[in-house]
């Protein structure tokens, strides 16, 4: 039997991470596993649970009086025992930075497996974090966002999302239920009274004050009644009524959570069936438990549009921006260090509890949406066992050398693209050998279909280790460490070059999208336009100015589902494409405009006319190539508005350069493409004719 240590908050606490740990804990298969516990307390636990909800396995308490995370036990522990592997959940990445090499030591002594399910809610890769990632043997982030933010530095990031505690017990009440509740629970509460609720610590990331001076502008725009909730300690980081009385209000304003209580499930459920709009503030969320509780509740919500909470806003929530400039006390590898994050205006936060406050419709609708999609959250948490039986399986790959070339590209999809130059020249250097193919399965339809590749595998880093004859890895192993971007060479010369292969052209199937060919004819004329680089740095918001007044094209907007959207766009497509049928609708295109991603190097292959916006990245380096059509780069003028000399790579954008690119700068350019276009075309149809 495999012995497994887990390390983490107490199951029993009150934090988010104490219902990650018991529900993660309740699904481990006993009968497989030998399991202990290394726990902590951040939150104060219920002594009363503590005596009568004994677990099935022992516990070991880490806090110490001059040590809270218990750095010194934990390292006794893992020398003197053989645990198979070690599994940290929810555990921040600085919390055992200090004793990381004497951990990673003792587990490599004896092959044991360091897996890390981990939150990452900061707004760019830190590199000393990232160092301390690569500790772990198998690292999971639990967020889309955090495994698309880290892909690129660390290759063998994986998204995990964990289960929520008790997920059955969540519910929407009926209207006659969740109105004797709301009596219950907030007895001197009138029933039509509007009640805003805040749930979460009294501390700097969840930014209660912003609440607080929301709800105060509010109080001077509505002619109803209003309350606000506080399920929080009102004296913490932040003296929160202190702050209440500094900005007006009055004790009839709020409703207090008694500051002793503890609260189970079924009182949280209560709670949220009681409010009838939750808010919430954060300046960076690794993953946000209470949208996904009050969504499962049918109780709307309001959040910010930052980190890991993007992803749960998505066709659900009502979503703020998170723009300004502010900073979050954390943790670097030489100590205390306060992170540049952002924040969202008071104003911007009053707005949306205005329009939901006064709405019922939006309310509706966002209560309907919601429930779909934390109904759809539950449908696909991971499985802990599924991850423990990846980890601890003894034969993982077969170590014998293969007998073929493989080229290994982790991601993103641009980079995916520029590769297929290599092949016809990789096939020629190797006449009898087949070429395998291995990225992520994300990437894996732009390589389908491609006539020099004979099969295409999942990323897998052991595959690296000299399992085949051959192995090209050129970013891997030579651009991404290599600091590409302080040179001068393009980019997508440098795969050929590495290989040592002259270019060809890129290729990709162009799959007819069947769902959406009727929006999509060459005998309607349009242009593409792409608004998202994947991050904040490479988003353009002014992409409804540059089309306004274009009037002899439709516009179709491609790219992501979370993409900045273009709301004067004919036809929206974001999300609903996959990378070869944009390949189809991008070829057919009179012109695009796109942002220095993917879209702007599929451009280029397929030979349509574009204007490329660049952020933080420079055109001299990560510019598409663009053969057989006409293109245009615009950047920004770093000297003007770069709060530093060169090039940050968005790392310390306060307000995304790219956003001063000029949008009539950008129409301009568009016109003179389709004007230069359409002379092209006239002059063939005259050379035919």
């Amino acid at each position: 039997m495999k012995k497994l240590l887990f390390i983490g908050e107490h199951p029993l606490g009150t934090s988010g991470n104490s219902g990650m740990m018991h529900s993660i804990l309740s699904c481990v298969d006993a009968e497989k596993y030998e399991i202990g516990l290394f726990a902590f307390e951040s939150h104060p636990v219920d002594p009363a649970k503590i005596a009568t909800r004994p677990f099935p396995f022992p516990i070991i308490y880490a806090t110490q009086e001059i040590d809270k995370y218990g750095h010194a036990k934990l390292c006794q522990l893992v020398e003197r025992f053989e645990y198979d592997a070690i599994i940290m959940v929810g555990i921040d990445l600085w919390q055992y930075s200090r004793i990381m090499k004497r951990l990673k030591a003792a587990l490599d002594s004896r092959g044991a497996a360091w897996v890390s399910i981990f939150p990452y809610d900061i707004q760019y890769v830190k590199k000393d974090w990232v160092d301390w990632i690569k500790h772990f043997t198998h690292p999971y982030v639990y967020s889309k966002y955090g495994e698309q933010l880290l892909k690129e530095a660390v290759p063998n990031i994986r998204y995990f999302r964990p289960p929520l505690q008790l997920s059955d017990v969540w519910e929407e009440y009926d209207k006659e239920k969740r109105l004797k509740i709301r009596r219950e629970v907030f007895p001197p509460v009138h029933d039509d009274t509007f009640v805003f609720g805040f749930v979460g610590a009294n501390q700097v990331r969840k930014d209660p004050q912003k609440v607080l001076k929301a709800f105060r502008m509010l109080k001077d725009r509505v002619d109803f009644d209003i309350r606000l909730y506080l399920h929080t300690q009102l004296q913490s980081k932040y003296d929160l009524k202190q702050f209440a009385t500094d900005c007006g209000l009055e004790g009839k304003d709020l409703i207090a959570r008694p500051p002793s209580s503890y609260f189970n499930i079924g009182g949280m459920v209560d709670i949220y069936n009681s409010i009838d709009c939750l808010v919430n503030a954060s300046l960076q969320e690794g993953l946000s438990w209470t949208l996904i509780e009050a969504m499962l509740c049918g109780t709307p919500f309001i959040a910010t549009k930052t980190t890991a909470q993007i992803e749960l806003l998505e066709n659900a929530g009502y979503g703020v921006d998170c723009e300004e400039l502010t900073y979050m006390p954390l943790v670097g590898k030489d100590g205390p260090a306060d992170l540049e994050a952002k924040c969202c205006k008071a104003e911007d936060l009053c707005q949306a509890m205005y329009d939901v406050a006064t709405n019922s419709i939006l309310r509706e609708d966002l209560k309907v949406a919601g429930l779909k999609v934390g109904k759809e959250w539950l449908e696909g948490v991971s499985d802990i066992n599924e991850l423990m039986e990846d980890v601890l399986k003894e034969e993982v790959i077969d170590i014998s050398v293969e007998d073929a070339v493989l080229f290994a590209q982790h991601s993103s999809a641009g980079d995916v693209l520029m590769t297929t130059q290599c092949f016809k020249g990789i096939k020629e250097k190797h006449p009898n050998l087949p070429l395998i193919y291995m990225t992520q399965k994300i990437y894996m339809d732009i390589i389908q279909g491609n006539p020099y590749i004979d099969e295409i595998i999942d990323w897998d880093d052991r595959h690296l280790r000299q399992t085949y004859k051959v192995v090209y890895n050129p970013h891997g192993e030579r651009i991404l460490p290599g600091r590409f971007n302080t040179l001068a060479t393009k980019l997508y010369d440098m795969y050929p070059y590495f290989t040592k292969v002259e270019p060809d052209e890129m290729f990709i199937v162009k799959n007819v999208p069947e769902k959406y060919a009727q929006l999509i004819t060459d005998s309607e004329p349009f242009i593409v336009v792409h608004t998202t680089g994947g991050v904040a740095s490479r988003t353009y918001k002014h992409m409804d100015t540059v089309i306004s007044g274009i009037d002899t094209h439709k516009v179709i907007q491609i790219g992501g589902h979370t993409d900045f959207i273009c709301r004067k766009a004919d036809v929206n497509l974001m999300g609903k494409l996959s990378w070869s049928e944009t390949a189809y609708v991008m070829a057919l295109a009179d012109a695009a405009v796109v942002i220095d991603s993917y879209p702007a190097h599929l451009a280029g292959a397929v030979h349509t006319p574009a204007v490329t916006l660049f952020g933080p990245a420079p055109a001299r380096v990560t510019g598409p190539r663009s053969d057989k059509a006409p293109t245009v780069f615009l950047e920004p003028n770093h000297l003007d508005v770069c709060p530093e000399m060169g090039f940050c790579y968005g790392n310390v954008c306060q307000s995304p350069c790219i956003n001063t690119i000029s949008p009539l700068k950008v129409k301009k350019a568009l016109k003179e493409l389709l004007f230069q276009s359409e002379s092209e075309s006239e002059q063939m149809r005259r050379a035919v004719g």
